[in-house]
């Protein structure tokens, strides 16, 4: 699978003030059978027998449009992929690593992200409904007030309490609560 995935494209550099694009555009999903494969590899059922110590490695890949609902990703790898657009709803994330990934409109609706590395990953326009980033460890204001916020979504206090964070819903207006539900002291507060 790894072979016949297009590879990420790099992140712009101060280097290239041009910012050159890929030389060949990249596909807005995953051809079909690599489709299939992302979804057999990460059935909750095919990864009861995986040994957590051999996480699925997809880091670096190019995954624009992958429909990966209610996927089990706990542990793997994918450092620096490119989830945009991607359908993680519902999705096990428990201590996978996100560093550097791109998850530009990703649907993360009810995904579990505990534990999860999400250092410098970009979440602009993420659906963070329902989500459970309560543990997520990198994650810091700046990060989050770019996705979509709903007072069900679960944000690490240290995050919660470093800005105020507006709850962004579809249209990216703040809501009624005016915040992520939490209070000024970093505690939760009513949602």
């Amino acid at each position: 699978m790894r072979e016949r995935t297009p590879k990420a494209a790099p992140p712009p550099t101060p280097d290239d003030p041009d910012n050159h694009p890929p030389s060949e555009p990249l596909p807005d999903e995953p051809a079909a059978d690599i489709q299939a494969a992302l979804t057999a590899l990460t059935r909750t059922e095919s990864r009861t027998h995986v040994d957590p110590r051999e996480p699925l490695d997809l880091h670096g890949l190019h995954l624009t449009g992958a429909q990966l609902t209610e996927a089990d990703l706990a542990y793997a790898n994918l450092r620096g992929a490119t989830l945009t657009k991607a359908n993680l709803g519902g999705a096990t994330l428990t201590k996978a690593y996100l560093g550097g990934a791109t998850l530009t409109e990703t649907n993360l609706l009810g995904a579990t992200l505990t534990e999860t590395n999400l250092r410098e990953a970009t979440l602009t326009k993420a659906n963070l409904q329902a989500a459970d980033l309560s543990r997520a460890v990198g994650l810091i204001a700046t990060q989050v007030v770019t996705a979509r916020t709903y007072e069900n979504t679960r944000l690490p206090v240290i995050v919660s309490t470093s800005t105020e964070l507006p709850l962004r819903g579809r249209a990216g207006r703040s809501g009624p609560a005016g915040r992520a539900g939490i209070s000024p002291v970093g505690r939760p507060g009513p949602a």
